[in-house]
């Protein structure tokens, strides 16, 4: 299977960085990824996955991972604490004649849907704590063992690429000396979050954290963090001399930013364009989610007329729409 990060690299694109639209959980379904998509984000991930659901309960939660053909390359997140359940996830994941038994439809949205991902990855990044009491997410990066156990589990039961999420730091562990542990396996790309699991999504971003992974680590390299803007995006991008940036709060009512820090004459947006945007996004969204992406969809209008005059005003209207049409009265 080809490596699509390898062809997004900046020295085979004329030093343009991959820019991401890195993983969030209730946040990155198909109607952003294919929004942001629209915006130049390189590559888009999906939602976190249980690896023991995709056990348990495989056909709910594939139905949530099917893609549209535009969005490829499409990697779908992986999170569980089981070397076993990771191993059977994959498998299904990315074997065809397993995959078409369980009979999921196409998406409402049409087209040639891609369904079976481009990329695997593996979150070693999450902090919250329901999260951690499975014995997931970030914490694995204090138990290597058990994390490279994964990694393994995943790279033998798969032909596509493999990535990983992780943090600066967790407990004892640096992302230098995580990688130092992984450094023999065949990983694709590495997002590292420039904060400790001890920080969440607040405080300073250890950039020179990110910037010595280099020596420590092959494979593409994105750095994650404090990216909220055109600014801050390129001096972490200066900073770390990352291969790229996984874009994950800036891009929150702002799916344009991946445009914005590729073109320095973009504009800025008026209300009229924001409203319009926003209005897409929230029609695709009940076209393959129905009334109940609409229900989704308020946080990210929210996020859409936050800072815009009257904002107060329109988040109040906004948190209690039930339809499209709702939606349009309030924005018109």
């Amino acid at each position: 299977m080809d490596n699509f990060w390898q062809k997004l690299k900046p020295s085979a694109r004329g030093g343009r960085p991959i820019l991401a639209l890195a993983p969030m959980a209730g946040i990155t379904d198909s109607a952003f990824r294919q929004v942001c998509k629209g915006f130049g984000a390189d590559v888009v991930y999906s939602e976190m996955a249980s690896v023991a659901a995709l056990c348990y309960n495989p056909k709910k939660t594939l139905a949530t991972l099917t893609s549209d053909k535009k969005e490829a390359p499409y990697v779908i997140q992986l999170f569980g604490s089981d070397p076993k359940h990771f191993e059977r996830a994959v498998k299904l994941l990315t074997d065809k004649r397993r995959f078409s038994k369980f009979k999921i439809p196409a998406s409402p949205a049409g087209g040639k849907n891609s369904k079976l991902p481009q990329g695997l990855d593996i979150n070693f990044g999450c902090p919250v704590k329901k999260v951690a009491k499975q014995g997931a997410g970030a914490v694995l990066m204090d138990s290597p063992e058990r994390a490279r156990e994964i990694v393994k589990a995943v790279l033998d039961s798969t032909d596509l690429p493999v990535s990983i999420k992780i943090r600066s730091k967790v407990g004892a562990t640096t992302a230098l000396k995580f990688l130092d542990g992984l450094s023999a396996l065949p990983l694709a790309a590495v997002m590292i979050h420039g904060r400790p699991m001890s920080a969440g999504h607040s405080g300073p971003v250890d950039w020179q954290m990110i910037k010595e992974a280099r020596n420590h680590f092959g494979g593409v390299i994105l750095a994650n963090g404090g990216a909220v803007d055109r600014q801050s995006a390129l001096d972490l991008l200066r900073k770390t001399g990352a291969d790229g940036l996984g874009i994950a709060r800036g891009a929150l009512g702002k799916p344009w930013l991946f445009q914005q820090i590729l073109n320095f004459k973009f504009k800025i947006l008026n209300r009229e364009e924001v409203f319009k945007i926003a209005l897409k996004h929230a029609k695709l969204t009940e076209k393959l989610k129905g009334g109940a992406g609409i229900i989704e969809m308020r946080k990210h209008l929210c996020w859409y007329v936050s800072g815009l005059p009257g904002a107060t005003e329109l988040r109040r209207r906004l948190v209690a729409v039930n339809d499209l049409a709702e939606i349009k009265k309030i924005l018109k």
